[in-house]
């Protein structure tokens, strides 16, 4: 994995929610978008690199051992 952290985040514009918002009355709940091939989700279509599923596993890592 190569790269280096940019200074400004893009928005992104997304549908997504319905997975948080069945779950959000029983906890707080947060998002991790990983990218995929022409951005297809929830689609036999969708396509997702090994390395972005383990960069986003590296991203959340963190986060997960300091909540524990």
């Amino acid at each position: 994995m190569t790269g280096s952290v940019q200074d400004e985040v893009p928005i992104l514009i997304s549908g997504a929610g319905h997975d948080a918002m069945a779950l959000s009355h029983l906890t707080k709940v947060g998002m991790l978008f990983v990218r995929c091939r022409r951005g297809l989700s929830h689609s036999p279509e969708e396509h997702v690199l090994a390395n972005d599923v383990r960069a986003s596993g590296l991203t959340i890592l963190p986060f997960i051992e300091t909540q524990l």
